[in-house]
């Protein structure tokens, strides 16, 4: 089980799993968390609720770690206060930066830019922070990882990769990798690149994995804007260790069915939860209610993984044939990722 340290960052690995799990713990500035971890994301697409409050409940109810947007916080009008939340959240939990490249993307925004992103992550208290991207360009990743790492040194920089397919994402991946065998854990790439099925995307985060294990034995998967608990088991069990999605704050989680719901359908679900009981308004018991079920959800997943175990986890969520299907996608996809 060795060790990495330096830079901020520890990270602990073992090799577990029924299938091709790993289960890391990770240290950095002296916060540590243990993966397949979950992080909750705020960006401003799709959002019905400004940061603000956002940052409030994820710090209320006490997570651990919370993912926020370059793009956004420049371009927030209240930046100062934003700051203040920002910096009072980070004294007791993990705050990761994210490039601000797909906030860009989705509001065609051509005139964001490395400028601005090196402003936020100089000026943003976050722990860890990724590299400069546009979506879908593998070439500007690659090209902005080296200028991206030098810009906070005390800090971890996790290097975005993109791929107009799977193989060319892997290979992305695999050559950011290389560049920096022994001294870079930490790769990032976007759920949507990894696949049209759950069998693909299984199979390139399998591959990415392998070949990232193969630069360098402690680096880290991230795989970017996956919130569905199924997917993140699936991945986690192929090899990926972090997960970001706004998810949260958008729709509700139906824990019985891990399914996700129409934001105004929590009532429907009956669940009996601190935040469903006694947070006042609806917004507060959605955020509670969510917040809750991911740290549950990952905490019974991690502790699977340590056991060795499988998906017989999700006992109860799902019938023996639903199981054995996950089952079986899960050993496919490894299987044609080790082809």
């Amino acid at each position: 089980m060795p060790d990495r340290a330096g830079g901020g960052v520890a990270i602990r690995y073992w090799r577990r799993g029924k299938y091709e799990a790993r289960q890391l713990a990770i240290t950095v500035n002296g916060k540590k968390f243990h993966t397949p971890a979950y992080l909750p994301s705020i960006s401003s697409i799709f959002a019905r609720i400004t940061p603000g409050p956002l940052i409030d409940a994820v710090a209320q109810i006490g997570y651990p770690s919370l993912l926020v947007s370059a793009y956004d916080v420049y371009h927030a009008s209240d930046r100062d206060r934003l700051l203040g939340l920002l910096n009072d959240y980070r004294r007791k939990g993990l705050l990761f930066l994210d490039s601000g490249g797909f906030e860009a993307h989705w509001r065609r925004d051509g005139s964001w830019g490395f400028d601005q992103y090196e402003e936020m992550v100089n000026t943003v208290p976050a722990d860890m922070y990724a590299s400069f991207d546009k979506v879908g360009d593998a070439a500007i990743s690659i090209n902005s990882a080296d200028l991206s790492r030098g810009l906070r040194p005390e800090a971890a920089c996790v290097s975005i990769c993109h791929g107009d397919s799977p193989q060319k994402l892997v290979e992305s991946a695999y050559e950011i990798a290389k560049r920096y065998q022994g001294s870079h854990p930490f790769i990032a790439v976007p759920d949507k690149e990894c696949g049209t099925t759950l069998t693909e995307k299984i199979s390139t985060i399998h591959r990415l994995k392998e070949k990232l294990v193969d630069t360098d034995a402690l680096s880290c998967l991230h795989v970017m804007g996956c919130g569905s608990p199924i997917a993140a088991a699936l991945f986690s069990f192929a090899g990926a260790d972090i997960f970001d999605s706004s998810d949260w704050y958008r729709r509700v989680i139906d824990a019985q069915t891990m399914r996700h719901l129409d934001y105004d359908h929590l009532e429907l679900i009956g669940c009996e939860c601190t935040a469903c009981t006694t947070f006042q308004g609806e917004d507060a018991r959605v955020i509670g209610h969510n917040i809750n079920f991911y740290k549950s959800y990952f905490d019974s997943l991690r502790s699977n993984i340590q056991i060795r175990g499988g998906l017989e986890f999700l006992t109860g969520k799902f019938d023996d044939r639903s199981i054995a299907r996950l089952d079986e996608l899960l050993k496919e996809g490894v299987a044609y990722g080790s082809g």
